[in-house]
Parts: C-alpha cells; sequence; structure tokens
C-alpha cells in the first residue's frame, strides 16, 4: 500500500506550497489535500501528479476524525488552530503530526496537553523553533 500524508489546509498558500513539495521530494506517496471548501482541496489536488482531496473542518471534529486513520502516515497541519484539536486525534490514533503554523502559546497546549507517551507531533514556529514530543 502507498504512504499516505494528509495536508490539512492543503488548499491554502502554504499548504499549496508543502503539496508541490512533498510531491516534488517523495513522488512514491499519495497526498491527501484536506481542505473545508473540497472543490478547491480538488482543483489543487489535480495540479499534482498523485493526489486526492478530502473535506476536513478544524470546526467538525468528526470530519477530522474521519480523515486521520491509522492507514495515514503524517499529518501536515498548514492552518491556524488555537487548540490542539489535530495533535490530540494524532496522538490518540498514533499518526506523526507536523504543525507549521503555530502561535503565540500554541507549542505550550501542545506541551500540556497531549501525553510524553503520545506519537510524536513537531511543532515549528517561526521556522526556527521547534517542539517535538
Amino acid at each position: 500500500m502507498k504512504k499516505q500524508i494528509i495536508v490539512l489546509g492543503g488548499s491554502g498558500s502554504m499548504g499549496v506550497k508543502i503539496c508541490n513539495a512533498l510531491a516534488e521530494m517523495m513522488p512514491e506517496i499519495h497526498i491527501i489535500v484536506g481542505d473545508y471548501k473540497l472543490e478547491r482541496g480538488r482543483k489543487t489536488a489535480q495540479k499534482l501528479p498523485n493526489a486526492s482531496a478530502s473535506f476536513s473542518d478544524i470546526t467538525n471534529i468528526d470530519s477530522l476524525e474521519e480523515l486521520i486513520t491509522d492507514k495515514i502516515s503524517c499529518v501536515v497541519v498548514a492552518l491556524k488552530q488555537t487548540e490542539p484539536i489535530i495533535q490530540r486525534i494524532c496522538s490518540r490514533k498514533k499518526v506523526p503530526c507536523i504543525d507549521i503554523t503555530a502561535f503565540g502559546d500554541f507549542t505550550e497546549k501542545v506541551k500540556n496537553q497531549l501525553p510524553i507517551d503520545s506519537s510524536l507531533s513537531v511543532i515549528l514556529l517561526d521556522s526556527f523553533q521547534a517542539y517535538l514530543g
């Protein structure tokens, strides 16, 4: 089975760049472009060699629960969160998560709310600082 990476916020300006870089650097993976505007996600996915789109909405936890499964190799978060909802889901399902859009005290919230033995979560803040837990 081909490895799958979800890019949540994959149709946004940062998400598109991430999707393009993944497609170029890792042509063997399948990219799932997650977006709350499914048609926009489909348009982004059509421009990539090996991608599909899926509905995902940070305000609709059921959509995230359904999308993030144990068949996913990694979740890349390219959207703003005020609470680590996606990280909690990934942690519970043992799916690695990389968040490149952390703001302010978000890193502290992840450190304080996720169990130490959770799946790997990486928070990149201002592209220099990172939290690995």
